[in-house]
């Protein structure tokens, strides 16, 4: 019988995740206006600590992906806010600039 490799969460560290403490989802305002829908997901890894991953919901848009490691061990009162926060903070910073690219006829 194969060993399940996955890393393991405690009960307790899911239960701060799935809580109302972390998100399932939030709005932000892009460099155009337009409102758009993230929602969150996270994976914990081998050693400690997790990802949260931030995929864009609307996939017509674009589809803006974003990703934040935290190899620490995970406190269970602040970490997983504080994680958030930057990856808030990584959103907004991204979302609000606007690339220009010129096409094949070299006009913007």
């Amino acid at each position: 019988m194969k060993a399940d490799k996955r890393p393991v969460m405690s009960a307790e560290e899911k239960q701060v995740l799935k809580g109302n403490r972390f998100p399932a989802s939030e709005n932000f305002i892009d460099h155009s206006g337009l409102v758009r829908n993230f929602a969150y997901f996270y994976q914990p890894v081998y050693g400690g600590g997790f990802i949260v991953t931030a995929k864009e919901t609307e996939k017509s848009r674009g589809c803006y992906e974003f990703d934040i490691f935290s190899g620490r061990k995970m406190n269970l009162k602040a970490h997983p806010m504080k994680l958030i926060g930057e990856l808030r903070a990584k959103i907004r910073r991204r979302i609000t600039v606007q690339y220009i690219q010129k096409n094949d006829n070299g006009s913007i």
